[in-house]
Formats: structure tokens, C-alpha cells, sequence
């Protein structure tokens, strides 16, 4: 678990650096598609596996010869999570569309969200680090 604490840190500063900026912003009238929000997901995990130490997810390195870790799964777990949270608070097209193509969508676009879907994606992020299952509720 020790080898997740690096990542944590990084999407937990950045998503409270995007907070910080983020004002009660109408999230518009088009909410981004669910297939946007399902894409959004999936790039959202790759990008917290290229934060994963080298040799995270070689064969064997956290459990002898499985070769899905636990840090595989939790990052696969917080793109769901991202992804259930964009379709659930209807962030908007203009937000997603931004994070689908920003080098870093924590720093260029979660600062268009509304305060309100903010703190719901921290929450189940953290959540996901936390219990390495995630949560959507709240």
C-alpha cells in the first residue's frame, strides 16, 4: 500500500488545488454524454497507473505471480469512480471535453466544476484510496 501513498497525495493536492480555484458555477445546460463520462474514466485510470512507481505492475510485485495488483485495481477503481460521478452530478460537456484532452485535467479543468460535484469526486476518490473499493455515496 505504501507504493499508492505518492498517488494519493498527488490526486488529493490536486483535486484540493482545483477547489480551491472552484466557484458555485452552473454546470450548464448540456451534460457531457455518458460515453464522454465513460471515456473520461478510463483515461482518468491510465493516467493514476503512469503515477504508479516503475515496476508496479510487473508480474509478481505485490503478490506472488498475480499479475493484477491491488494498485491495478484501485486505480481502475477511482476511473469508475470518476466516471459514475460525471454522469450522476451531469458535469458539463465543456468540463469533460476539457478533461478528455488537458495534459493534466486536474489543474486545467476540475476547476469547472461546481463546488458541490468537487467535493462529491474527492470524496469518492479518497474513498477509493482509503478502502480500495471506492464509494459513490453522499
Amino acid at each position: 500500500m505504501s507504493r499508492l501513498a505518492p498517488v494519493m497525495v498527488a490526486v488529493t493536492a490536486a483535486g484540493l488545488v482545483a477547489g480551491a480555484c472552484a466557484k458555485d458555477r452552473d454546470p450548464g445546460p448540456a451534460a457531457a454524454a455518458n460515453a464522454d463520462c465513460d471515456r473520461l474514466g478510463e483515461r482518468s485510470s491510465m493516467q493514476v497507473m503512469a503515477m504508479m512507481p516503475p515496476g508496479t505492475f510487473e508480474r509478481g510485485v505485490n503478490r506472488a505471480e498475480e499479475p493484477r495488483t491491488e494498485q491495478l485495481a484501485m486505480a481502475e477503481q477511482v476511473g469508475r469512480v470518476i466516471a459514475a460521478r460525471c454522469k450522476a452530478d451531469r458535469w458539463s460537456a465543456t468540463t469533460v471535453a476539457c478533461a478528455l484532452t488537458a495534459p493534466d485535467p486536474a489543474k486545467a479543468c476540475f476547476g469547472k466544476l461546481t463546488v458541490d460535484q468537487l467535493q462529491k469526486l474527492q470524496f469518492g476518490v479518497q474513498a477509493s484510496f482509503a478502502t480500495g473499493a471506492g464509494s459513490m455515496t453522499r
